[in-house]
């Protein structure tokens, strides 16, 4: 039965991609922020869950969600992620060293510590960005400049362990998560066309099986799936 670890599983395209992958039998370590009595009960049976503060990607809380991982690992999905919604000069340098954290610094760690795991499975590891990378938003300058960070590093570890673990990012657009009211969004008339979680897990998902080492779902795509999203 071939194993994945899903960062950010506890809403959202996680968790999406939590119910993906244990519907085809795998084997499905998360990883959330969320205390695991409140999001274990409702995930999938048999679904692994392993709380961890990726705020603060210290080497004691990389290791503990490494160790929660089977010694060989087929697949890692690192999709953890925060943004902020605000005018670069009010973004508290608070905001900025989270978002760098989370986006950034945490996916570098746990793609260090899962090597030996996916190398020995000839694993995957994909990590998930954001189509922010590209191009210019505003209000979301800082997310943007994390998330254009990970799609450099994630250039360079494939060519660092080319033979050894396949390295990919996948680019999803806006998306219909909790992710946006955290980061302070609003109730803006464009959140209608987001993308519901389910399907760019899906997406993601097919992308994945695919070789494709950067794969960007771009704002025809996204809007394809809202519109047929409401629909169902």
């Amino acid at each position: 039965m071939p194993s994945v670890l899903i960062t950010g599983a506890s809403d959202g395209i996680g968790r999406a991609l939590v119910e993906c992958y244990r519907s085809k039998g795998w084997t499905v370590i998360a990883h959330g922020r969320r205390q695991a009595s409140r999001v274990a009960p409702q995930l999938p049976a048999q679904v692994k869950y392993v709380e961890a503060d990726l705020n603060m990607p210290t080497e004691d809380t990389i290791a503990r969600v490494a160790q929660a991982t089977p010694d060989s690992l087929d697949l890692a999905i690192l999709n953890a992620g925060m943004g902020v919604v605000a005018p670069p000069e009010r973004t508290t340098p608070a905001q900025i060293n989270d978002m760098i954290a989370v986006n950034t610094t945490a996916p570098l760690l746990l793609a260090q510590a899962l090597f030996p795991r996916l190398q020995a499975a000839q694993g995957k590891l994909t990590f998930i960005g954001s189509t922010a990378a590209r191009g210019a938003h505003r209000d979301f300058a800082v997310y943007a400049a994390t998330k254009a960070a990970l799609s450099g590093a994630a250039r360079s570890l494939r060519l660092e362990w080319e033979g050894r673990v396949p390295v990919q990012i996948i680019h999803p657009g806006p998306t219909a998560t909790g992710m946006h009211d955290k980061a302070g969004l609003g109730d803006i008339a464009a959140r209608k066309y987001f993308t519901a979680p389910d399907r760019v897990a899906r997406a993601i998902e097919t992308a994945i099986e695919g070789d494709k080492p950067s794969v960007r779902f771009g704002p025809l795509f996204m809007l394809r799936h809202a519109i047929a999203g409401s629909r169902t």
